[in-house]
């Protein structure tokens, strides 16, 4: 999405700190939307230094009108002229991959559009004169079938080419299996909505009083994003339990966290007939009180940021399951997956299933060889973990995952939340647990320090997110080397911090979780 709907404005600090954001989250294509810009040259250069290939569309897209270009031929030529006009001067750069003619383009029957539209043609013929080393597409999604839905998966698992969807989260019960039963060769949108940052929506809303009730019968609501306002789903999530905006905010965020999180990991298993994926969306070009956005208006990342950043990790464990809440079934089974960019390496990966006080349901160890996936690059299924749901000992459990090397260190981790219930409202029950957070300097940059974090007592702490807690108008931005911490009892972690373009006179960063309180630290 564009750095700001008000694009006339050069915002060269911002635009780097986004771009920043995206290759340190292991991004390393940036799709370009057809109901965007045609993005600048500022743009291209810091996409070229900071190796981000481009996917650009020219500026047509699907609207709530017609999502059929016109067939005049005024038109055509119009768009013809644009080609000119655009591909020239963006042509040398090494990070543009790919020309594609627009965003969701359709035949009067909603099928994907293809060359057969005269623009269409006009365009590919253009781009093939004026680049012909480029790729080109005719549309995103370019078919066969448009959406990623079940019934389509069921009907033609093998016409989901280039599809698009959903763009929000399934519920609790359908969630993971959707993503678990794709086919798709590639993913080029999806997403899951949630609710804006704290001091976003502090600033957008700035009267209290009007910012509950959070769903769209509140018309405060109606122009901040109300098509991603998914309250009565984050309500049917929590047992209808949730009365006040910060735990409505603090919810939807994990289920948008949680959800992208494990939408990439089934799509990433899937290697390498799934040859990429491409969340819908990075960031909002207008501050939104609810958004698919993983990093809002502000340049804040949101918690889904950080689900994404996990979940490209170069090095990564994770696990297939049917979903959080396990009511009603007998024995917590989980598929436990591991894979690298590079060999794996030498040592071992844990699964446990762990409750809220750190107590072992079940505990399975495989070892790991750099040739153990046969190939390198593709996942290898290590195996099942499971325990009986009574053998749980809490309402609130762990799937906790880990890859060690051969001296026991962890290379890489993976929790996910679960609940003995029907839903997630246990994480509004858990009692209080108590942290430790330190400041600890930099021996060479005031800009950079790192905090330390500490389980002091209680049970686990789930879900810690590190905000940086000035007032919005605030220049700058705390860019944290890691978010969303789940400290189970005994554990202590270290999380570095970054300030940019951040005056030093009032740096102070908030830590809160569902059972923890807020605790600041300078």
């Amino acid at each position: 999405m564009p750095v700001d709907a008000q694009y006339g404005v050069p915002r060269p600090a911002k635009l780097a700190h986004l771009l920043d954001l995206a290759r340190a989250a292991h991004v390393n294509l940036l799709r370009v939307w057809g109901g965007g810009l045609l993005e600048t040259e500022e743009f291209y250069g810091l996409c070229d230094r900071l190796g981000l290939m481009v996917w650009q569309e020219f500026s047509m897209s699907s609207s709530g009108m017609a999502s059929t270009p016109a067939l005049d031929q005024e038109f055509v030529d119009l768009m013809e002229r644009e080609a000119h006009a655009v591909v020239p001067p963006r042509r040398h750069h090494p990070s543009l991959v790919l020309w594609c003619g627009g965003n969701e383009l359709q035949d009067e029957k909603g099928n994907p559009l293809d060359e057969s539209a005269p623009v269409l043609r006009a365009l590919r013929d253009a781009v093939g004169r004026l680049d012909p080393e480029r790729a080109w597409l005719p549309s995103s999604l370019s078919g066969v079938e448009f959406l990623n839905r079940a019934d389509n998966i069921a009907r033609n698992p093998d016409g989901l080419h280039d599809v698009h969807g959903p763009w929000e989260h399934q519920g609790l019960a359908e969630h993971n299996g959707l993503y678990d039963s794709g086919t798709c060769l590639l993913h080029s949108e999806f997403g899951v909505e949630g609710m804006a940052n704290r001091r976003t929506l502090e600033h957008l809303v700035p009267d209290e009083a009007d910012r509950w009730p959070a769903g769209r019968e509140n018309p405060v609501y109606a122009h901040l994003g109300a098509w991603w306002n998914n309250a009565p789903l984050i309500q049917d999530a929590f047992g209808a339990r949730i009365d006040d905006v910060d735990t409505m905010r603090r919810a939807s965020q994990h289920l948008q966290y949680d959800g992208l999180r494990y939408a990439l990991e089934a799509n990433r298993r899937r290697a390498f007939r799934s040859s990429g994926t491409l969340p819908w969306q990075f960031n909002e070009p207008v501050p939104n009180a609810w958004c698919t956005a993983a990093v809002d208006h502000r340049g804040d990342p949101k918690p889904a940021y950080h689900g994404v950043r996990r979940a490209y990790r170069p090095l990564h464990v994770c696990a297939a399951f049917t979903g959080p809440a396990w009511a009603g079934r007998e024995t917590v089974t989980a598929e436990v997956w591991a894979w690298a960019t590079g060999p794996l390496p030498a040592g071992t990966a844990v699964a446990r299933i762990v409750d809220a006080y750190g107590t072992e349901a079940a505990r399975r160890s495989w070892p790991l060889t750099p040739t153990a996936a046969g190939e390198i690059g593709r996942p290898l299924h290590l195996g099942t973990l499971s325990a009986p749901l009574e053998a749980v000992g809490t309402d609130v459990f762990f799937l906790d995952l880990a890859l060690n090397d051969t001296a026991g260190t962890a290379l890489a981790r993976n929790r996910y939340l679960c609940s003995r219930t029907t839903d997630l409202a246990p994480l509004l029950d858990l009692p209080p647990a108590r942290i430790e957070a330190v400041a600890e300097p930099h021996e060479e940059s005031a800009d950079r320090g790192r905090i330390r974090l500490r389980h002091v007592d209680g049970p686990a702490a789930p879900g810690l997110i590190f905000e940086d807690a000035r007032p919005y108008d605030r220049p700058g931005w705390a860019v944290f080397g890691d978010n969303v911490i789940d400290l189970l009892p005994g554990e202590e972690t270290a999380v570095d911090v970054v300030w940019r373009e951040a005056p030093p006179d009032d740096r102070v960063v908030r830590i809160s979780g569902w059972n923890t309180g807020e605790h600041h630290v300078r």
